[in-house]
């Protein structure tokens, strides 16, 4: 504890008495010189300002309160080292709380969705690719079956708790084909399931349906030992006709429309 805490001093003192201090915060402006008053705005500027002294003085690189989107990936090589006497520190600034995410801001003109009560409907920007979505800072859930369920323990798919017992149940099963029968076009769909003896999980993208009625799906492989999906632990997500919860959403791709289901209190400005 000594030594931690001693280690944890030095690493103060290296900082306090950087020869460069640059500070960067999500309301900055890449324009600005890096101080205090007036921060850069993106990590990739204050990393390319750090460069320029990097292992000629030592450099700190304080990091604002707030969310940094990045573009693309932040990479750090020799040239961002330092050395054991002019080191180049990266920290948050006291008291404050950074986030850095690899999402996209988007800012949304939400409208109610015709004929689906209580669902809120947005344009995106083409291209866009959605595999989460955060809304007010909170993390919401695609559209699916069977839905996410409330109370402690349900450690498999947020729907069940684990019973080696359990025996299917047809009025939650994703391959059932009245179920399917329901979805115009499920393509894009992720289907998951565990395996018979409850030691990992396998998903599948699914691509459409087949002749007969049931899923096309591809995937299956992320184990070096294959299995048979469970005869009850399945669920499908990502799926149009299942928005039916709040805090679930839909992406239609072809169309650049975004579909959510808030939950109650949510301001959708």
């Amino acid at each position: 504890m000594k030594r931690a805490i001693a280690i944890l001093l030095l690493v103060f003192a290296v900082v306090a008495n950087a020869a460069v201090t640059i500070h960067v915060s999500p309301t900055g402006d890449d324009i600005n010189p890096g101080t205090a008053a007036k921060p850069l705005a993106r990590l990739l500027a204050a990393q390319k300002q750090a460069r320029q002294s990097a292992g000629r003085e030592a450099v700190s690189v304080v990091i604002h309160g707030g969310t940094f989107y990045l573009p693309e990936a932040l990479r750090f090589t020799v040239l961002d080292s330092g050395t054991e006497k002019f080191p180049v520190i990266y920290s948050s600034a006291p008291g404050e709380t950074p986030v850095i995410s690899g999402g996209s801001k988007v800012t949304l003109n939400w409208e109610s969705a015709a004929n689906l009560p209580g669902v809120f409907q947005a344009r995106v920007p083409a291209g866009l690719d959605i595999d989460q979505l955060w809304i007010n800072s909170q993390r919401q859930w695609m559209a699916r079956f069977p839905n996410r369920e409330s109370g402690e323990g349900l450690n498999v798919f947020d729907t069940w708790k684990l019973d080696r017992k359990a025996q299917p149940d047809p009025t939650r099963n994703p391959l059932a084909p009245e179920r399917i029968a329901r979805w115009a076009d499920p393509a894009g769909a992720y289907f998951h399931a565990m395996h018979p003896a409850l030691w990992g999980g396998v998903h599948w993208r699914v691509t459409g349906k087949k002749p007969d009625g049931s899923l096309a799906m591809v995937g299956g492989t992320q184990n070096n030992r294959g299995s048979a999906m469970h005869g009850v632990y399945r669920m499908i997500e990502n799926v149009f006709e299942e928005l039916d919860a709040p805090g679930e959403w839909f992406y239609d791709r072809k169309a650049n429309t975004l579909y959510f289901l808030p939950p109650s209190g949510t301001d959708m400005a």
